[in-house]
């Protein structure tokens, strides 16, 4: 290949064809994409202590009942396509191994993490029995329906992989779509065109399952071979602008040879063939998302935990706390070498930093007074109001305040965005979006308290 395809996508369509494009931020290359472990055991244990206490409200309960079910299971990845189409070949090259290509004619095939290899062959009613080895060790019985394979690879600790085929005619695939969105977090198109009939059903897919959607165009190689793929890519842009996460033109089968076992490992061909861009952002994708649940999940412990309202609804401005003085030596000056002199503190970093904790005082207090004011039965509405009224206050703070620090910049950039999210949840005026400005808060909250992290405000994950 003369040119990757990560290249090819990104001087037709630019930022569309994938998020976060740049520097290699991923993992390694034998064991890419790697997925790090996260707070989701500890919030689970807190989360479950909150619900079990006496006099939790329904709605709550149910909201936390979901959110456990989200921390304690993998991220489901559905991968779709026609029949064909070389969504096992998609797979297989993001496992490093040959596992959903050794079978080809079921409807569904899911993969899952197991300490040994074990496969399943299930019929209509979900029965099967377990066996020992791969799908490829046997012949597929008679009536079944699906498989399920696990395996004892790491990435499938953090998440499922299920294979879909879109298979029948027009009803009929918009029916095993319907139920591949409502059983995905994450959905991975493959199509080597993404004709207008697949346009049509994705089209029908709710936007915020759309907004975690991956157009990964298969068979790139072939298209590279005929001097299509730029035209392709081109013609693709607008849809994948409008409703995809990104565009991602793959050769697999080079993905699964670069990448399938050490002696062989290429990296120059995983990253030309389009497979360690894809890997990566998928990667960061489903880090996202667990990171969105698990500040929903704090969100709630906030609400569950809430201390008593005559405490929560004060106003009182925030005091910055003097920084404490350098300690005093009690040795005498003969025994010891003289001390070098302290670095003097910048005196604009000083400023930042009480702004900054100014801004989180503000950005807490009118927290606690949202969550005093909703009570047991908090109202969307309301809860939206008091989290555009706490994002102006801390802007306005930030804004007022002099000095012009990194730090400071990064947080009035923070606080505008965060602004601009909350007024366009406010438009919808639901439960989830008060859920989302909640969130929103979260995520503020710590870009305060830590302004080193470089994310930026934003929900629905």
């Amino acid at each position: 290949m003369t040119q990757t395809l990560t290249q090819t996508a990104h001087a037709q369509t630019g930022a569309n064809t994938g998020a976060n494009p740049g520097p290699n931020h991923g993992s390694d290359f034998e064991d890419a994409p790697d997925f790090a472990p996260d707070g989701a055991p500890a919030l689970e244990a807190q989360l479950r202590t909150a619900l079990a206490a006496p006099g939790v409200a329904p709605d709550l309960a149910t909201r936390g009942a979901r959110l456990l079910a989200r921390l304690t299971r993998p991220v489901q990845v559905v991968v779709v396509g026609d029949a064909g189409c070389g969504k096992s070949a998609v797979i297989d090259m993001l496992l490093g191994t040959q596992v959903a290509g050794l079978v080809n004619r079921l409807a569904l095939v899911e993969l899952a993490y197991g300490a040994e290899p074990q496969v399943r062959f299930e019929d209509a009613n979900g029965d099967g029995a377990l066996c020992p080895g791969t799908l490829g060790d046997y012949e597929i019985p008679p009536g079944t329906l699906s498989a399920r394979q696990m395996l004892p690879l790491p990435m499938l600790k953090s998440l499922h992989l299920t294979e879909i085929t879109l298979a029948g005619d027009l009803n009929q695939r918009r029916t095993l779509l319907r139920h591949a969105v409502e059983y995905g977090d994450v959905i991975l198109w493959c199509s080597p065109a993404f004709e207008t009939d697949e346009q049509t059903l994705w089209a029908e897919v709710p936007e915020r399952k759309r907004d975690n959607g991956f157009l990964v165009l298969t068979l790139a190689d072939q298209q590279i071979m005929r001097g299509s793929l730029p035209e392709t890519v081109a013609r693709l842009a607008p849809v994948v602008e409008e409703s995809f996460w990104g565009l991602y033109p793959v050769a697999a089968r080079q993905g699964l040879q670069a990448k399938g076992g050490a002696p062989g490992a290429d990296r120059q061909l995983w990253r030309a063939c389009g497979g360690q861009r894809l890997a990566e952002d998928l990667r960061r994708r489903v880090a996202q998302g667990r990171q969105a649940t698990q500040d929903q999940a704090e969100a709630l412990l906030w609400q569950l935990t809430l201390p008593d309202p005559a405490q929560a609804t004060g106003q009182n401005p925030v005091s910055v706390p003097a920084p404490d003085p350098a300690p005093r030596s009690h040795s005498r000056p003969h025994t010891q070498q003289p001390p070098e002199a302290a670095p003097q503190p910048n005196p604009s970093e000083n400023r930042g930093a009480a702004v900054l904790e100014q801004a989180l005082g503000q950005l807490q207090s009118q927290a606690e007074a949202m969550l005093a004011d909703a009570g047991d039965d908090p109202k969307s509405a309301k809860v939206l109001d008091h989290c555009l009224l706490a994002v102006r206050d801390m802007a306005e703070v930030l804004v007022n305040a002099p000095g012009d620090g990194p730090a400071l910049k990064a947080a009035r950039e923070a606080s505008q965005d965060g602004e601009e999210m909350v007024m366009l949840l406010q438009l919808e005026q639901d439960e989830e979006a008060a859920v989302d400005a909640v969130t929103l808060l979260l995520q503020l909250k710590k870009e305060l308290s830590d302004p080193a992290l470089p994310a930026k405000p934003g929900v629905r994950s």
